[in-house]
């Protein structure tokens, strides 16, 4: 047994809250080295070729998000039943939650490798830009039940307490992909140069051999959950449990992945450089949220174990802990970006004008990075009790009614421009933490009982 697992329902609260976020922060930031070691390499190529890679993301994205709905259902539900100890069916529910992602991620890779083609010929790019877009996409599709199966490897064992597995599979991941990615970019002996395509086949190479660790470790049983064979057959009732669960998950996450492209629609009207900027930017800015993110997660365990606990006091507790700590590191955070805004965006293309675009860009978002910490946590705690459907509303009212509205609204019908874009990152970001607090604080979230209603 991990000694953080007891930490959760029964210990101290600021311990537990320690001993789950600080591994999933280090595993999130190596996660997220993926995009930006491939951006590193593929800087190197110029504009265009970031440019293709920023394009690429967002579909790649999409896909994800739709299929990861099924995961968060079925890690919330383990969370709850580990929380009232019965392991067993903590067990069962992770076999199912397997079976039906992997069938999920197989039907979606199809898709997105046929439609690839026609999303970008609707968008206006450069001819060299779409060519090397498309086929890092399709590569990218080819893999895309490793990436599955590697996010749900995660979910699963973050869900009963077990961080510290996901994050020792995650850093031999991305050695690899450190190693592959440059071989296959440039070339190197009988490894033919493959440019853009070779970082994403790095990319898919390097998340299979982790996917396939992580289905050796939950096959073996011996981190926290136990995926058996006989209880991944489907079982119509648990399907049903975890569809009507997951499904606003869904619609959240394919919300988050519509939004990137969306904003995309904005954005490459402006020309090659205002894309390569923003794609840079947001990379970055994917890397600094993601102690909030792991805030975020590490409290939807916290909270979803002492709901099936029966204990929503502290789970309560828990979400206002997340929230200052959050907002306090993330603040500390945007001061130190605004500093040195200009510097890493250097290290990632060597472009003055890029460069002076993406540091624009992050010194004006650096100044709200404590709210991000708010909305992670608000969305954590939502899902983690069950409210699904809160969670999908908040990042809805997030992206699309506040940040998309506001950056057409600036970039397209005021002076601001491209920069209009830019400005809707902060004043977006502001407004949703607010909401989120409100509707946090107002307590009624701590009423929902998952488990009852599912007997």
């Amino acid at each position: 047994m991990h000694p953080e697992r007891n930490e959760i329902t029964d210990g101290n609260l600021l311990k537990a809250m320690a001993l789950l976020a600080l591994p999933i922060i280090f595993s999130n930031f190596l996660q997220g080295l993926y995009n930006v070691i491939d951006m590193f390499w593929v800087g190197k190529l110029g504009p265009a070729a970031v440019a293709a890679v920023s394009l690429s993301f967002p579909p790649t994205f999409l896909m994800i998000m739709i299929g990861t709905g099924i995961s968060i259902a079925g890690t919330i539900l383990v969370s709850q039943y580990k929380g009232r100890k019965d392991h067993e069916k903590a067990d069962f529910i992770a076999s199912q939650t397997v079976s039906s992602v992997i069938l999920l991620s197989i039907v979606l890779a199809a898709l997105g490798y046929a439609f690839s083609p026609v999303l970008l010929g609707a968008m206006s790019l450069e001819q060299s830009v779409s060519g090397m877009a498309k086929d890092y996409l399709r590569i990218t599709f080819t893999g895309l039940p490793f990436v599955f199966f590697y996010f749900v490897f995660q979910s699963l064992l973050r869900a009963t307490g077990n961080v510290r597995t996901p994050l020792y599979v995650v850093m031999g991941s991305i050695l690899l992909n450190a190693v592959l990615d440059p071989l296959f970019i440039f070339g190197y002996g009988i490894i033919p140069a493959m440019g853009v395509a070779g970082a994403a086949i790095a990319t898919v190479i390097s998340q299979g051999l982790g996917a396939l660790t992580g289905l050796y470790i939950l096959l073996r049983g011996r981190s926290g959950i136990h995926v058996k064979l006989p209880y991944m057959a489907p079982h119509a009732e648990t399907l049903v449990r975890l569809v009507k669960l997951g499904v606003p998950s869904s619609v959240e996450m394919a919300s988050v992945s519509l939004s990137f492209i969306a904003m995309l629609f904005i954005v490459t009207p402006f020309g090659t450089e205002v894309t390569a900027a923003y794609g840079i930017g947001t990379r970055i800015l994917s890397m600094i949220i993601i102690p909030s993110v792991g805030l975020g997660i590490a409290t939807s365990t916290i909270v979803g174990q002492n709901m099936g606990a029966g204990r929503p006091e502290r789970a309560e507790h828990a979400a206002k802990a997340g929230m200052a700590a959050g907002f306090v590191a993330l603040t500390a955070m945007g001061i130190l970006m605004f500093a040195f805004s200009k510097a890493i965006a250097s290290a990632l293309i060597d472009d003055a004008t890029v460069v002076s675009m993406s540091s624009n860009f992050l010194n004006l978002v650096a100044p709200a990075f404590g709210f991000f910490a708010i909305l992670d946590v608000v969305t954590g705690t939502f899902k983690g009790a069950g409210h699904t459907l809160r969670s999908m509303a908040l990042t809805i009212t997030s992206l699309w009614l506040l940040r998309f509205l506001i950056a057409y609204t600036l970039a397209y019908h005021t002076a601001l421009s491209f920069e209009g874009i830019w400005w809707a990152f902060p004043i977006s970001l502001v407004l949703s933490a607010f909401i989120a607090a409100a509707w946090f604080f107002h307590g009624s979230w701590k009423h929902k009982r998952v488990l009852e209603e599912h007997r």
